[in-house]
């Protein structure tokens, strides 16, 4: 695909311009006779202005890359001053000459020679992909007509104007005794670690981090592993720290008079001051907790009761004996509930003051009642709270322990 694009950009060239970067001498064929690979190119920058030429590279037949200007590192440009040359040599030519000046030599990968019979060399400019300067000879194809080929050893062609026209602006002469470099020089320029922001940034800012792509946010949440770009589902803002928003599990009723499909309910209560919705919020069923239970998308206010059904939660709810937890999108457990054993028809496991126990008067989404006492009207009298860790039996209305280990389920009932 590299050697495609570079077909497709060389067909159509951008010609050099009067005032610029352009390439000066070339000697194809070698030195003289049987020193065919002792080759140089010079680059004339035959401007005013200096020039940034960072990465770009030299083209034999605009496939084959004969050299490239690359700085040392991402954090420097090279330049080619107003009115300099860059001189480019094999390593032939620079094994017969080791104490020559030179700027750059060939790549350790372009092993071949540039014949002097047909060819095109181009200077292009790598990050746009735009020629800069072109000459081709023979056979070659270069800006307008192509100079002649089979150019003669110890030969060289040296450019004597720029108009756009290789015949007219190359001439055939010999080699110089001097050859002409040193026009480089290196500069460090600042590395931008934040590309998507307005400053130029050395290092990433105080309170931001960078994302896979490099770029860089602020960390909205410094207590929390990792770049939050925003405050999580589940979370809330506090400074420059996110915390859990701590909803409750408020009532259960897994054993609804009847067909319990449909009827069975998970109330989650939010107390916080923080309104959050529950997408992305899981249930898991205990005692194994080995499946989560993905929660629907419904906004919870502060304050706000909502009673999932079982056909909104996945879950059935078993009538013997299990528990239940909430956790957050993350999978940090928010609450959980006690162990419920043997529910009743149409008994409620509520929580009370934090204590957990059965209810003859479920809630469906609205604040817990305490049970009613057996024999009186509804309403007319309830009972007291039994003590912390326990629960009142509703068949005898008194205070049982609550068991909030792992239960052992019990046969059913008949029928």
């Amino acid at each position: 695909m590299g050697l495609l694009l570079f077909c497709i950009v060389f067909s159509s060239p951008a010609y050099a311009s009067a005032s610029g970067p352009v390439i000066k001498r070339f000697q194809a064929g070698g030195a003289a006779s049987g020193t065919s690979q002792q080759e140089y190119i010079e680059i004339y920058n035959d401007s005013l202005q200096d020039v940034d030429i960072t990465n770009w590279c030299l083209y034999y037949n605009d496939l084959s890359q004969v050299s490239c200007f690359s700085p040392p590192d991402a954090g420097t440009k090279l330049f080619l001053s107003a009115k300099s040359f860059v001189l480019v040599v094999s390593p032939q030519l620079l094994a017969t000459n080791p104490t020559m000046t030179y700027d750059f030599t060939y790549k350790s990968g372009f092993t071949t020679n540039i014949p002097g019979t047909n060819g095109t060399l181009s200077l292009v400019d790598s990050l746009t992909s735009l020629v800069v300067d072109r000459l081709g000879w023979g056979n070659g194809v270069g800006e307008g007509v192509s100079m002649s080929g089979n150019l003669p050893g110890g030969q060289i062609f040296e450019r004597i104007q720029d108009t756009g026209n290789n015949s007219i602006d190359f001439t055939v002469k010999s080699s110089p005794a001097l050859l002409q470099s040193g026009g480089v020089y290196e500069q460090a320029v600042p590395i931008d670690v934040c590309p998507n922001t307005l400053a130029i940034d050395s290092v990433v800012p105080v309170g931001y981090m960078q994302d896979a792509d490099g770029n860089c946010y602020e960390d909205v949440c410094d207590n929390i592993t990792g770049l939050q770009k925003v405050v999580s589902s589940g979370y809330y803002r506090s400074g420059i720290d996110c915390h859990i928003v701590q909803l409750k599990i408020n009532e259960v009723l897994p054993n609804a008079s009847g067909s319990d499909t449909g009827k069975e309910f998970i109330e989650i209560y939010n107390p916080t001051n923080y309104a959050v919705s529950l997408g992305g919020y899981q249930l898991q069923l205990g005692p194994s907790y080995s499946k989560n239970y993905p929660l629907p998308s419904v906004s919870l206010d502060s304050g706000e009761y909502v009673a999932l059904l079982d056909s909104q939660t996945g879950i059935t709810l078993p009538n013997s004996s299990a528990s239940i937890k909430l956790l957050t999108p993350d999978g940090q457990t928010v609450d959980e509930t006690d162990v419920y054993q043997d529910p009743g028809d149409d008994q409620a496991w509520a929580v009370f003051g934090g204590v957990w126990q059965y209810t003859n008067q479920p809630t469906s989404g609205f604040l817990n009642k305490e049970p009613v006492a057996s024999g009186y009207g509804s309403g007319t009298t309830s009972l007291k709270s039994c003590p912390a860790g326990k629960y009142r039996n509703l068949e005898t209305n008194r205070c049982r322990n609550i068991n909030s280990g792992t239960s052992i389920l019990k046969p059913c009932r008949a029928d």
